[in-house]
């Protein structure tokens, strides 16, 4: 298989695959070839091209609901504020506050 290298994305071209949806909900199968991607990885880092487009959004949602539910992530981390995020860990850990409430002050 090709070596695959951001600073080289034509030598990707072997491990591209189509991704047939993007609504968080819907079915992982088509993830299925981020596994070999993956593979023994313990750490997985998502960008995007700008900030707030929401289809990037929506589709890491799927990303890491692959993560999670295929292949047993347990750990997830964001940019975003200190003070907003401090609040959103506090209602993970605690379940204190309103998760809508938190959310909607991390700007996204």
């Amino acid at each position: 298989m090709p070596t695959c290298s951001p600073l080289h994305p034509r030598g990707c071209t072997a491990r591209r695959s189509r991704l047939i949806e993007w609504i968080p909900a819907d079915n992982l199968d088509d993830l299925e070839p981020l596994r070999s991607l993956v593979g023994d990885a313990r750490i997985v880092s998502l960008g995007e091209a700008t900030h707030g487009t929401r289809e990037f959004f929506l589709m890491k949602h799927r990303i890491l609901r692959f993560l999670v539910e295929r292949m047993g992530f347990t750990a997830f981390a964001i940019e975003a504020t200190w003070p907003e995020a401090n609040r959103l860990d506090r209602y993970v850990r605690t379940g204190d506050g309103d998760p809508a409430v938190l959310l909607s002050g991390l700007y996204f």
